[in-house]
């Protein structure tokens, strides 16, 4: 069902993005801020019921995860996305072929499993998506599914100095923070 990477992962950037919403739309939020209440404060019932058990399982149990991520022989950069594996596909992609499959190859994170593909977008698509972006910029929903793709991408590329020490986020493989820029990707019009 969920694993502390996703669960970390997915908070993580919610709170983030809802940080944002708060900050650049405080007009809106105080009249709404009643419904705002009920709508988390029921999420977060229903969820504790669904979830409560099988995560104090994973989190308490004997399974728990001790430490983090970073092994001995691993730092972060080796879990972390090169930005040109944004633009290159690797072997993984049936687009890679020839050289660029090699380079895209070099630029998967070191330590992440090749089966995973990478980080790869593509040219197309975040060429259609900034077009999508700059002709749509009005529209909010626009610039939140922008927003969470930004905050996907940077996190992909492994800045984990900064909240590294925050519970299960130094456990996050950054690359894969690429998963949550898609979500963001795909709410825009290309």
């Amino acid at each position: 069902l969920v694993n502390e990477e996703e669960l970390a992962s997915s908070s993580f950037v919610a709170l983030i993005v809802l940080a944002v919403l708060a900050a650049t739309h405080r007009g809106q939020l105080r009249p709404r801020l009643r419904y705002v209440r009920l709508g988390f404060g029921s999420a977060a019932a229903v969820f504790a019921a669904l979830a409560g058990a099988p995560l104090a399982v994973e989190f308490f149990g004997p399974g728990r995860p001790a430490h983090g991520l970073v092994q001995d022989a691993f730092s972060y950069s080796d879990y972390s996305a090169r930005v040109l594996g944004f633009l290159l596909p690797t072997p993984s992609q049936d687009l890679a072929r020839g050289a660029v499959a090699n380079i895209g190859q070099r630029l998967l994170p070191y330590a992440i499993n090749p089966g995973e593909g990478g980080v790869y977008i593509g040219v197309p698509v975040l060429l259609g998506v900034a077009w999508a972006h700059w002709r749509l910029r009005s529209e909010p929903w626009v610039r939140v599914g922008a927003l969470v793709a930004a905050v996907g991408l940077v996190l992909a590329l492994g800045p984990f100095a900064l909240v590294e020490r925050l519970p299960l986020i130094g456990q996050a493989t950054p690359a894969r923070f690429v998963l949550i820029a898609w979500l963001g990707l795909g709410v825009l019009p290309t």
